[in-house]
């Protein structure tokens, strides 16, 4: 007689959330009954017709809680584990963000259902999307404990520069209620990536002068949060780095690797038979590592 008790104890909650189609329905089925309680019992005393409606009415009044209940989305509750905030209702986003593509992903977090112990299964998930929920915490007494399950979600997807949602459901063991829907959403991104540049043909300077400094920078990719982890850079043409040149690393942001550098002429060609200014062409290769973000969970609308 669980439901009955979950029923009165959720009476107040249950008629609030009873739509105007719901309350008249049940009131014309109520009358319905009170028409035919009289029609079957007119010659029968006050008493008995009345207690025959009463009777009526309190089954009416059950049958509406009932309906209306089996409607109503159970008071899940939601939260990353690691995190402190909760998530309360039948729909939640988890926004994973810009995760690595091509790695295996796992993310747990703790759902139950608010002063409920009941236990909690997978009703499903979508692909690529794997989800699986713990059993229940046993209490010292042998009994459940209403302090919610680990449900543990876990991916491995191809590089995508659009965002993919998945969803997973969740119910408690045995209703028919509706239970709670997690959408997941991420944008899947390669990493570590390796972008190179290159300057173009620039001047050295003419004869023994130095020319002009020139800065070359490699830049992360516009999707998804990237620092550097490593790089490396080198001139061509007529000069090596700093071989009659100069070439160090140069200040950028933090999605930037950047170099500097610039040429000496020939001072043997001062008197001209050959070019006293020549041309050299920087490069630079850096590679970039994706930052993990930190997975949001907030309620859904609807």
């Amino acid at each position: 007689m669980e439901w009955l008790t979950e029923l009165i104890k959720h009476t107040p909650e249950i008629l609030k959330a009873a739509s105007v189609n719901d309350l008249a329905l049940a009131a014309f089925f109520f009358l319905v009954g009170a028409v035919l309680i009289f029609a079957l019992l007119r010659n029968a005393n006050s008493v008995i017709k009345l207690l025959a409606i009463l009777l009526w009415l309190i089954a009416s009044l059950g049958a509406l809680l009932y309906f209306v209940h089996q409607k109503m989305p159970e008071p899940f509750v939601a939260r990353i584990i690691g995190q402190d905030t909760e998530v309360r209702g039948s729909r939640a986003d988890l926004d994973l963000g810009y995760v690595e593509a091509n790695v295996a992903h796992e993310y747990r977090l703790n759902v139950r259902v608010e002063g409920d112990a009941s236990t909690l299964e997978i009703r499903g998930f979508d692909a690529p999307l794997s989800a699986d929920i713990a059993k229940p915490t046993m209490g010292s007494s042998g009994k459940v404990t209403d302090g919610g399950q680990v449900l543990t979600v876990s991916f491995a997807v191809p590089a995508a520069a659009t965002k993919q949602t998945s969803l997973v459901r969740i119910g408690k063991v045995g209703s028919r209620r509706g239970g709670l829907t997690l959408r997941v959403s991420y944008t899947a991104l390669q990493s570590p990536v390796t972008i190179p540049a290159k300057s173009g043909p620039k001047a050295s300077g003419r004869g023994q002068d130095t020319g002009q400094t020139y800065t070359l920078c490699a830049e992360a990719p516009a999707q998804g949060d990237y620092e550097v982890v490593s790089s490396r850079y080198w001139l061509s043409g007529d000069r090596n780095c700093n071989a009659w040149s100069w070439c160090a690393p140069a200040p950028g942001s933090s999605r930037q690797s950047c170099f500097s550098f610039n040429m000496q002429g020939h001072s043997e060609c001062n008197h001209g038979g050959c070019d006293a200014t020549r041309n050299s062409e920087g490069y630079i290769e850096a590679t970039f590592k994706l930052i993990p973000p930190t997975p949001r969970l907030t309620a859904a609308a609807g």
